[in-house]
């Protein structure tokens, strides 16, 4: 039992060392998709505040500022811009919230700044620490960072138009502060992980490509910010806010699992196979949302909306995270670039909504903007790249490679010395007789070919089928799973499950205790 809770304590230690960019989603959620920071504003989307649009501007400056500045700190000095943009975040969510409350217009701006400059801060330094995760945990802690944005939704209900909301919100900066600040001396020495390593790396014609699709997604997507609410579901929900909170309730507690699930048992993770799967099930869902459909047509739509949606954004993220450890970007450009271009796509997508005439009926207004968002679909649709452009390992990359486990040095020692065995007896004087022949074989190790073949064969003695036995030598080899998940197109989960009955069978627990088994034998 002690075990057992030990155990359970440390996960749950692990996964809060890893939520900054959970709580800087509930922020955002929190903020502007519920009545917590600026009450109950019924018919309008929260995202056409003044607040939110001059933190966007400031955001993306700072985003994109701010890389090239991290190489020249210290550590010290990363902790204290840690400690500013979490104070600079905090302070302008509530210089925010109290001054819409007293509809002050001049602090809703100014508060907007201090909060933009905040979060483009919080957020470059957050990626910082996600890109040293290894592929296989950031497909498990990304989507469960999603958890966080739940808190929101649970405490408007209790805390919306209040006093205590904006405070809410406005500790949710800090907290996300406090574990970048914990965890930057861990980054000082880190090494990039290397499990994705020996993969081609990504052009930067096709990153390039895939910026543009996402700020086209994040256009379509916030284009009907300025769509009111329709009457059919404003029937039902009276307001945005709590149109919202249902919404995302509902769907974040499919979500989580439902991601977990698809990125684990894909056989590859694609991110063009990921835009091909969710844009067309955002237009289905645009189209469900015409004003002539059902009320509860239109709430499915939302629903699928909000699925695709947040599905995509989340494999994006990935995506961003993976792009240093595969070679194609800076630890420091790995997220931010990313987070720059989706910043920037939101904003332009407020702007196309705003530019609606609002002088016409609800249904007209909501059937433009869907119209809208179908064009923007269809169109990321058509510049999203066929396949992903990628670049073999002409030079080095200018990084660690990956280093080989002890069974790959020894294979290569065992071909060098029975090559250098073989040229000594060709070039020695005298007849190479059979017997000076079978005694240099026996002397000189075995090749890479033998050792495979020797247990290959005590493998199939063990009842290990053909995919366990590849699964095992490529585990020897030092691979890591993601590499070999990507190489035999295979899922995750039947990497681990062929893995875990190959141990079983073998009396094995560990690639050491693999690595020492091959060498034996």
């Amino acid at each position: 039992m002690h075990l057992c809770t030990g155990t359970a304590w440390q996960a749950a230690t692990r996964f809060v060392a890893a939520s900054s960019i959970g709580f800087l989603w509930a922020w955002r959620f929190c903020g502007y998709k519920t009545g917590l920071l600026f009450g109950n504003v019924p018919g309008t989307n929260m995202q056409m505040t003044p607040s939110y649009l001059v933190d966007s501007v400031f955001a993306i400056i700072a985003i994109f500022a701010l890389p090239p500045l991290l190489s020249r700190l210290s550590l010290n000095g990363k902790r204290a811009l840690a400690a500013t943009g979490a104070f600079l975040m905090s302070s302008g969510t509530l210089i925010s919230g109290f001054s819409m409350a007293r509809g002050t217009l001049v602090g809703v701006a100014a508060g907007g700044v201090a909060s933009g400059i905040g979060s483009g801060i919080l957020y470059v330094l957050s990626g910082l620490g996600y890109v040293y995760e290894t592929t296989d945990r950031l497909e498990t802690i990304v989507p469960l960072n999603m958890v966080w944005a739940l808190l929101g939704a649970f405490a408007a209900p209790f805390l919306g138009g209040t006093p205590a909301g904006i405070v809410f919100v406005a500790l949710l900066p800090l907290c996300a502060g406090a574990i970048i600040w914990h965890g930057l001396p861990h980054l000082e020495h880190a090494q990039l992980p290397t499990d994705m390593n020996e993969m081609p790396y990504p052009s930067r014609r096709f990153v390039a490509s895939i910026l543009v699709c996402s700020v086209l997604f994040e256009v379509a997507a916030c284009s009907r910010v300025a769509s009111p609410l329709l009457s059919s579901v404003a029937n039902v929900f009276g307001t945005f806010t709590l149109y919202y909170q249902v919404v995302t309730v509902i769907t974040f507690a499919i979500l989580i699992p439902t991601s977990l699930l698809l990125i684990t048992s894909s056989r590859r993770f694609n991110i063009l196979s990921t835009f091909r799967h969710m844009v067309p099930l955002l237009i289905i869902a645009a189209v469900m949302n015409l004003p002539l459909m059902l009320s509860g047509i239109q709430l499915a739509g939302a629903f699928l909306n909000a699925f695709a949606n947040t599905y995509l954004t989340l494999a994006l993220y990935i995506w961003s995270f993976s792009l240093a450890k595969r070679g194609a970007l800076s630890p420091q450009w790995s997220f931010s670039l990313y987070m720059g271009f989706m910043i920037v796509g939101i904003s332009l997508g407020n702007v196309v909504g705003s530019l609606v005439p609002t002088d016409l009926s609800a249904e007209t207004l909501s059937s433009i903007h869907v119209f809208i968002m179908v064009v923007l679909f269809a169109v990321l649709l058509l510049i999203l790249p066929e396949k992903p452009r990628e670049e073999g390992p002409d030079i080095e990359r200018p990084r660690a490679r990956l280093n080989r486990s002890r069974i790959t040095d020894t294979r290569n020692d065992a071909s060098t010395a029975n090559s250098s065995a073989t040229a000594s007896l060709d070039t020695a004087p005298g007849p190479k007789s059979p017997t000076r022949q079978l005694e240099a074989d026996v002397q000189a190790p075995e090749t890479p070919s033998s050792v495979t073949d020797r247990f290959a064969a005590l493998a199939q003695a063990k009842g290990l089928t053909a995919r366990e036995i590849e699964i095992c030598l490529l585990l020897a080899q030092g691979r890591s799973r993601p590499y070999i998940r990507e190489k035999l197109v295979i899922s995750k989960s039947t990497v681990d499950t062929h893995a875990r009955h190959a141990y079983a069978k073998l009396g094995i627990h560990t690639n050491q205790e693999l690595i020492d088994l091959l060498e034996k034998n």
